[in-house]
């Protein structure tokens, strides 16, 4: 009965260091731009190529605010609903995938402090975006200015912030 017992804790023990050791880089990516269909129910816009009446494009947040920020609100311009997504620590990103008319030219965000006290809220025109629009928040705990980048790639976004840090 005691080797049964001791061999359970190894097991126990080894799956508990075999799962610490994986990295887990799971990637939340929120979607905005969705359809009502005749039941009622929303559903996400699928992103085809013969769907010319939609632009699918990224939304990047940058916080360059030396302050945590709680949480994201885009107001999604299809369906007027608001859609939270996570908040992000300072100097980090979050991009949400957009499937948007191609009449949109602004989007509506707003972003929020830990206890969910609304922090700042703005209109950005996004008519120059064909495929990326990244807003690089900037301030000392205060939202001073927003940096508006347009066509770049995640990648490239970070070298430009990296340069502009040096």
């Amino acid at each position: 009965m005691r080797n049964k017992v001791i061999l359970l804790y190894i097991i126990v023990l080894a799956t508990m260091l075999v799962g610490c050791n994986k990295k887990v880089e799971d990637k939340t990516v929120y979607i905005i731009g969705k359809t009502v269909n005749q039941e009622g129910s929303s559903e996400t816009v699928k992103q085809e190529p013969e769907k010319s009446d939609n632009k699918n494009i990224e939304i990047g947040f940058v916080n360059k605010l030396s302050a945590e920020i709680g949480m994201i609100s885009v107001i999604d311009p299809v369906t007027d609903e608001q859609v939270n997504v996570d908040g992000i620590l300072d100097g980090e990103m979050i991009v949400i995938g957009a499937a948007l008319p191609k009449d949109v030219n602004e989007i509506e965000w707003a972003i929020y402090n830990k206890k969910g006290e609304l922090y700042s809220s703005s209109i950005t025109d996004i008519t120059k975006a064909t495929e990326s629009v990244f807003l690089i928040l900037k301030g000392n705990s205060t939202l001073e200015d927003i940096e508006v980048i347009f066509d770049k790639t995640e990648d490239e976004v970070k070298e430009i912030i990296k340069d502009t840090d040096e």
